[in-house]
């Protein structure tokens, strides 16, 4: 495979397993490259060694993969690409000193998972996950939602470079300041792509990410065929609003105001006057006279001692008009 390095020399060299020791990369050194992507935080094995990473670079057949190597200034050292297997599949055949950049195709390399890795005196420094995408994957998700509510995440994936079907479509939901995952889930396919709905019960700042992976097996993770950009998901705290007040408690100051009863009731209340009321069947009561005579309140007096009152006073007007004519 072709290199072309630039600055200080970079190569990738190839190196048979059976001698090659692993060791937790120092500080000091460091491989990037214009093609890596914030993943959330996770860690990758290389002959049981582990390697805590943030970053998987990601590049289409056939494009050229740029390195960038970070070492100390005496460090000669060399750079690998492994497969699946851990095999070298990538190589220069020079040594390295100093910090460095490398360009080399990938036209040679199917789709799945790689590892670039800065190899220095018998020991791996650091390693940098690299996917040859075999899907592109875009993510369709609302920019903010509240705690607790349903979230649905949606996913398409576009192939490339014939890949292998995918076994799995991930969702991985992490944290944006700890870059911890807080949801891992399995979409489901549907007509449009890839869909999940997730809950979140904490607010915070999230990114979605979502991955496909294959159908080979290594170290009891399926292959990575592709992945997608973070895409950031705000989550509010959901906004409890106070009861709202029915006023039936409430007691009317009104004078105007009618009392109602439910229909069918077939008490009422007494009234001051020692007077019983009834409702009819619309709910209003009126009230239930306690004797057959009517009486009226005008003047102050029953209504029968007023009329015979004026029957005398008729009596007398009449009887003295008589009496006069005759005198």
């Amino acid at each position: 495979m072709m290199t072309r390095v630039s600055v200080a020399v970079v190569g990738l060299v190839l190196l048979g397993s059976a001698t090659v020791g692993f060791a937790a990369p120092a500080p000091a050194y460091d491989i990037a490259s214009p093609h890596a992507v914030d993943v959330p935080d996770r860690t990758v094995r290389l002959a049981g060694e582990a390697f805590p990473v943030s970053e998987m670079a990601r590049v289409s057949r056939g494009d050229d993969l740029v390195v960038e190597a970070s070492v100390p200034s005496e460090a000669t050292y060399q750079v690998y690409v492994y497969d699946e297997d851990r095999h070298v599949v990538v190589t220069s055949d020079s040594l390295l000193r100093g910090d460095a950049t490398v360009t080399f195709e990938t036209k040679a390399l199917p789709p799945g998972s790689y590892a670039v890795a800065i190899y220095d005196d018998a020991e791996v420094r650091a390693v940098l996950p690299l996917i040859v995408k075999g899907y592109a994957v875009s993510v369709d998700a609302p920019a903010s939602s509240t705690t607790s509510a349903p979230v649905t995440i949606r996913a398409r994936l576009t192939p490339e470079s014939e890949p292998p079907s995918p076994t799995a479509v991930q969702l991985l939901v992490a944290n944006a300041t700890t870059d911890e995952t807080v949801v891992t889930a399995t979409m489901s396919e549907a007509a449009s792509g890839y869909t999940s709905e997730i809950r979140i019960d904490d607010p915070g700042e999230y990114t979605v990410h979502v991955w496909v992976r294959g159908q080979r097996t290594v170290q009891g993770q399926r292959v990575l065929l592709g992945f997608s950009d973070p895409t950031p998901l705000s989550i509010t705290e959901t906004a409890v609003e106070p009861a709202e007040e029915t006023g039936a408690n409430e007691l009317s100051l009104d004078p105007t105001e009618r009392v109602t009863a439910s229909p069918g009731d077939a008490s009422a209340t007494p009234s001051g006057d020692g007077e019983r009321s009834t409702a009819d069947s619309t709910g209003v009561i009126t009230p239930n006279p306690t004797s057959s005579t009517s009486e009226s309140t005008e003047g102050g007096q029953p209504f029968s001692v007023n009329m015979l009152l004026a029957l005398f006073a008729v009596v007398f007007a009449v009887g003295g008009a008589v009496l006069h004519r005759r005198l």
